[in-house]
């Protein structure tokens, strides 16, 4: 199991970090649960603290989720919806999507549909606006919304929305929860060690969560971010020809930087993975994905097994 699954907080108790956002959110509850929006950098665990509030509300039943009409980027509980936005989302997918939602409420909570958007950034102003009316005209939806970024934040949603922002995690708190993530994995790291991994990472949790995972393998630490494999895997989803010369001028980008290949795939593939729905598409790709793997450690020429692996995801993506 990845590090990022078993170190990640399911509820407020669970939590290290950021108390004193939990001790705002915890004023939060069903009868008085506001519009909220999370800004902050990348990685500062701003989704893990809407899944607390959520968790804490309605219990865990908010992790039992499906993907909404086989769509990879729509999931949905019985009591929220999430919204993956990349930069060409569906623009009118999305607001017939809030339109549905905002006509009734949820009948299994008889509260509230809540919708959850990862990327809010991306909001063009008609969908910030609508969102903006839905608001106003007091419709049966409750938003969280995601920043990654405060410049993005829309000024009309002012006095709209409770603003928290979520700050990088403070250097003692990384400490702490690194040695606890040490001594529970039986992964021995030095102090020097652990300075280095918070600097290579600028404090962001799930690169921290990925590079102990390799420590723990290798004894050294990723040398990129794994925003650029993210980036990659951006162009694979949108399955368009055309971005496979991009996808290969990402990968030769990347392979400048010293990196174990077999680790990259490891990582694409659960994040595809976890966006396909049927079990016999999982197996199959497992399977292609095996002798990829093997391939690309008998073969000298590893960068054409590491782009073939991206090509084929876009085969597979739903």
């Amino acid at each position: 199991m990845f590090l990022t699954q078993s170190y990640t907080p399911l509820t407020f108790n669970q939590n290290k970090l950021h108390k004193p956002i939990i001790t705002k959110l915890k004023e939060q509850n069903k009868d008085n649960l506001m519009n909220i929006i999370f800004y902050g950098n990348n990685g500062t665990g701003k989704y893990t603290l809407s899944q607390l509030l959520l968790e804490s509300i309605f219990g865990s039943t908010i992790y039992k989720r499906k993907y909404y009409n086989d769509k990879p980027n729509y999931v949905y509980s019985n009591v929220h919806y999430e919204v993956y936005l990349s930069r060409t989302y569906d623009k009118p997918e999305l607001k017939q999507f809030v339109t549905d939602l905002s006509s009734n409420k949820n009948i299994m909570t008889d509260y509230n549909n809540i919708i959850l958007i990862k990327n809010a950034h991306y909001l063009d102003k008609d969908i910030t606006h609508f969102i903006k009316i839905l608001i106003e005209q007091d419709a049966p939806i409750t938003f969280i919304l995601i920043y990654n970024t405060t410049s993005f934040l829309p000024s009309l949603f002012k006095h709209m929305f409770l603003e928290i922002r979520v700050p990088n995690i403070k250097k003692n708190e990384l400490y702490e929860l690194i040695t606890l993530i040490c001594a529970g994995e039986n992964i021995e790291m030095s102090k020097l060690q652990m300075d280095e991994l918070i600097q290579l990472t600028d404090t962001n949790i799930s690169l921290i969560l990925l590079n102990i995972q390799f420590f723990k393998q290798t004894h050294t630490f990723l040398s990129y971010s794994n925003k650029q494999i993210d980036d990659i895997l951006e162009l694979v989803y949108e399955k368009k020809n055309e971005n496979i010369l991009k996808i290969r001028e990402n990968i030769y980008s990347l392979t400048s930087k010293n990196f174990n290949k077999s680790f990259l795939i490891k990582y694409a593939l659960k994040k595809v993975l976890s966006k396909l729905t049927c079990d016999q598409k999982k197996m199959e790709l497992i399977t292609e994905v095996s002798e990829i793997d093997l391939n690309l450690k008998s073969s000298y020429k590893d960068l054409i097994h590491v782009e073939y692996f991206f090509i084929l995801l876009m085969k597979y993506i739903e």
